[in-house]
């Protein structure tokens, strides 16, 4: 009699197969993301479950099901474990020679099942079908997987190699000894076998547990890494940061939205202000008393809340000695992931603003006596007429270089500028020279300026009678010299005015690439806050309460938002920097392809719409297609709870503007009230869960159409639609279009 009952070991087998079944089941609830292969392990363990039970149940199930069905159970599992495995370590191959060896192994054990049953043959069938399936797994463990990876997979290979060591014998057994047919009476060495695949089977079990422990364990290591590189890079872009933030010239402020408190001030700040950082961080403008009137600042925040970005606003601020500077204040709204702020640059231009007034008050008083020296020369024109009492010089003289007459005051002026006492210092030409000037002031008398020693006068020559000339001169000494003093300050004003437009577009640049390299160096943030997120999602979201789960979406979606309103930020710098290529395009074509893309990528919607035909345009294609692509999305978009919505492209001709292009549906409109705020980036009307977007498709819209120096405009009612329009005014195509055009 068999010492180990055969019955009791299939029941054992049963109870151990169905634990190492759950164990494989845990493992692929916990790793069915990362490793989507186990799912096979799964079903072999599952089958295997299925055949001891099967083959277990034997006498109160029938034969062919118990001894035919429980084995091929058995190689089919084999055969998923298989695949499992190439699978679990990037392996894809044909199992067609796997499948006819199910086969060719389901038609022999049915053969010595049914029509010859023989217990030694059967047994013989299934030790080979294993050594067939265990050798494949084992090679593939051994040198199909990586080599840094072979550590783990020794353990398993040992375990198939027993498999395949178990069968050998088996075989030898069944050829070399006498096997009855009954299975469950079948001798001491099949009770053997059998246990030893009991406790092969769970061998396997922790062998492929230990795998993908140990791959779980690499994995860990690798995000640990790169954990450390992204935290090493994050500080590496604060460093940057902070050594822009302090490099600009300008006084900086960074001020949280909610409370308006000072979170960061550079060291321009400390030097221009008076007040030390320690002073400010964690208070208001309000308690430092910076504004000087508060009605500024309430412009300043109200113009922030309105476009998000303010520039160069003119104001006056209060340092902490309780004296003033004058600033233009520059502002903008920025969405960190710690929270909503402002950056605040204040540009002194103090010292600039007291020179401008200090010119302006020289030029105005040069401009009076200006005007009192050209009055005082009307009144001597006038008084030219006396001679004898007029106060300055006026002499004739004759062709031939006579002098016919000199009044006191042109002897006078002589003699105060110690010059020789003669009336040709005021005409000093030769007979031939005067007789010339007398031909030419016949028919229009000459005016010029004229200097003697260091005065200068305003000199009048007439023709008179046939051989004279009569000179008049005022003295306009005094207005020549304010003349050069206003082109001296002039100057001066140009050079310092230049002086002070270089600083500013230095400083300006420096702002942009302040604002350039916020960004862009925010990318590498966002990028690793979603990558991580979506990490932690993969990897252990079964861990992790439905809450937690939320909150990682979450994080997730204002991760994916922000980089893209920073995408559209660039895309709208581009728009306004890029060169306008004007050729005469079909607008009707461009507005019906539009439409059209909008239909097939929303084919579950029904919307009635049209288009004006033989619509043309001379305006940049590229810059029109973006207005149009714009304008309908959002028209499609607000007519989405509409039943039946109707969208309209056309135009109409107006005596101002020209030809007038629009848009019109019938959605669900917006408030006249607030359509100032259509056309500003990231201005929205409706919350992001109503109809969700970033804010900047109708700023592009309306860049796109100032490029063109034109306008864009909208009209709507709530409940009742809206309608958009622009006009673009007459423009010639661009030379290279004409070229084009030609050739």
């Amino acid at each position: 009699m068999n010492a180990l009952d055969i019955r009791t070991i299939l029941i054992s087998f049963v109870i151990s197969d169905f634990i190492c079944a759950s164990i494989m089941g845990y493992l692929w609830l916990r790793n069915r993301r990362r490793f989507p292969a186990i799912a096979f392990w799964a079903i072999d363990f599952i089958l295997q479950v299925l055949s001891i039970l099967l083959i277990s149940l034997r006498g109160v199930i029938p034969d062919f099901l118990s001894m035919v069905g429980g084995n091929s159970l058995i190689i089919l599992g084999s055969i998923f474990l298989l695949i499992g495995l190439e699978r679990y370590l990037g392996i894809r191959r044909r199992q067609l020679h796997n499948w006819i060896m199910l086969a060719v192994f389901t038609l022999i054990h049915t053969y010595f099942s049914v029509f010859s049953p023989i217990l030694a043959a059967r047994d013989i069938n299934m030790s080979l079908a294993l050594i067939f399936i265990c050798a494949q797994c084992a090679w593939v463990l051994l040198f199909r997987s990586e080599p840094g990876f072979r550590r783990a997979t020794r353990f398993a290979v040992m375990v198939f190699g027993l498999y395949c060591l178990v069968g050998v014998l088996s075989t030898a057994n069944n050829l070399l000894s006498v096997v009855g047919n009954d299975y469950l009476e079948s001798g001491l060495y099949n009770a053997l076998s059998l246990l030893a695949d009991q406790m092969l089977f769970i061998a396997l079990t922790f062998s492929l547990f230990h795998m993908v422990n140990s791959r779980l364990s690499t994995a860990l290591d690798e995000d640990t890494s790169a954990r450390i590189r992204t935290e090493q890079e994050l500080r590496v872009s604060e460093e940057k940061y902070a050594a822009v933030f302090q490099s600009v010239p300008d006084i900086l402020m960074l001020t949280s939205v909610k409370e308006g408190k000072i979170l960061e001030v550079n060291e321009n700040f400390s030097r221009i202000t008076g007040f030390s950082r320690e002073e400010v961080i964690g208070k208001t403008t309000l308690d430092l008393n910076l504004w000087n009137d508060a009605a500024d600042r309430s412009k300043f925040i109200r113009l922030l809340q309105a476009e998000r970005r303010v520039r160069n606003i003119e104001s006056v601020f209060r340092k902490r000695s309780g004296e003033t500077l004058t600033g233009l204040i520059s502002g903008e709204i920025l969405n960190l992931k710690q929270g909503v702020y402002i950056l605040s640059i204040i540009h002194d231009v103090t010292e600039q603003r007291v020179l401008e007034r200090e010119i302006q008050t020289e030029k105005d008083r040069l401009l009076v006596e200006i005007t009192e020296r050209k009055k005082m020369e009307r009144q001597n024109e006038y008084l030219a007429s006396f001679p004898n009492v007029n106060a300055n010089p006026i002499l004739e003289i004759e062709t031939d270089g006579t002098i016919r007459y000199t009044n006191p005051a042109a002897l006078k002026t002589l003699e105060n500028l110690g010059l020789k006492l003669d009336a040709h210092q005021y005409l000093p030409y030769s007979p031939e020279e005067l007789v010339k000037l007398h031909l030419k002031c016949a028919s229009s008398p000459l005016r010029e300026e004229f200097q003697l020693g260091n005065v200068y006068f305003l000199r009048d020559i007439y023709s008179i009678g046939e051989k004279s000339l009569r000179v008049y001169l005022v003295d306009i000494t005094q207005r020549v010299l304010l003349e050069r003093q206003i082109q001296e300050l002039n100057a001066s004003l140009d050079q310092r005015i230049e002086q002070r437009t270089a600083e500013l577009t230095l400083s300006n640049k420096e702002l942009e690439a302040f604002s350039y390299s916020v960004s862009h160096d925010l990318r590498a943030p966002l990028r690793s806050i979603d990558g991580f997120s979506h990490a932690l999602l993969d990897d252990y979201g079964t861990l992790i309460p439905e809450e937690g789960l939320t909150y990682l979406e979450r994080i997730r979606n204002a991760a994916q938002r922000m980089g893209q309103i920073i995408e559209d930020m660039q895309f709208l710098s581009y728009i306004t920097r890029s060169p306008l290529d004007l050729r005469l395009i079909d607008i009707s074509a461009l507005a019906k392809s539009s439409m059209e893309e909008l239909a097939r990528e929303n084919a579950d919607r029904i919307v009635q719409w049209s288009v004006e035909p033989d619509m043309a345009l001379i305006c940049d294609q590229r810059l029109i297609r973006i207005v149009f692509t714009n304008l309908l999305n959002n028209a499609w978009k607000f007519t989405s709870k509409v039943s039946q919505a109707h969208i309209m492209v056309g135009s109409y001709k107006d005596p101002e503007r020209g030809s007038v292009f629009f848009v019109r549906d019938d959605g669900i409109g917006f408030d006249k009230r607030f359509k100032n705020k259509l056309f500003t980036a990231f201005q929205r009307l409706h919350t992001q869960s109503e109809y969700p977007g970033t804010g900047i498709g109708l700023a592009l819209v309306q860049r796109a159409i100032q490029r063109h120096g034109g306008q864009v405009w909208a009209d709507s009612e709530v409940g009742h639609g809206a309608s958009f329009y622009f006009s673009i005014p007459t423009l010639q195509p661009s030379e290279s279009t004409k070229e084009k055009e030609n050739e």
